[in-house]
């Protein structure tokens, strides 16, 4: 009985081996982005594919200076996670506008899904791209009057900003 306990113990060793191997890993074979320097406010697409996965999770952390809109026009909220069940396989493309006055580095992480939807997050990558700062944040500055006015006359100055500028400092 010993041994019929032995036999059966290996033989179900080596039934059970193979069929854990047979559930693979999800994994990103392809993640990429286009272009690697960008102009703000230029269109960004990040592209990728994913194998054995059940969906993915994207994530775009959030930075001073930077705005992040779909190609649509729509906001993307930076530091959330964008997140599906149904697509393995996507391109999502953006316009990435940078009020900072310095060049940022833009770092989107991707992480498949396994079969149940949950994330493997060992299975991440991580796609990074530079944004060079908008040069004229104001595009456009008039003043109402051109010749000196009386002491407290009203004067009306208008401007104009760039796609991307939330506010002005006015000094």
């Amino acid at each position: 009985m010993k041994i019929f306990s032995v036999i059966l113990f290996f033989v179900s060793w080596f039934l059970v081996i193979p069929l854990a191997d047979a559930q693979t890993s999800p994994s990103i074979t392809t993640f990429v982005v286009s272009p690697t320097l960008s102009a703000s406010g230029d269109i960004v697409s990040f592209a990728w594919s994913l194998a054995n996965a059940g969906g993915y999770s994207f994530m775009i952390p959030c930075q001073t200076g930077i705005k992040i809109k779909y190609s649509s026009g729509s906001n993307f909220t930076c530091g959330s996670v964008l997140s599906t069940k149904t697509k393995v396989n996507d391109t999502l493309t953006f316009r990435i506008y940078n009020t900072s006055g310095v060049t940022k580095t833009i770092t989107a992480t991707l992480t498949p899904k396994d079969s149940s939807g949950n994330d493997y997050t060992a299975g991440s990558q991580q796609a990074s791209m530079n944004v060079l700062t908008l040069a004229e944040p104001i595009t456009s500055f008039s003043a109402s009057a051109s010749s000196t006015l009386p002491e407290g006359a009203p004067i009306t100055l208008t401007w104009i900003s760039a796609t991307g500028v939330d506010g002005v400092n006015l000094q």
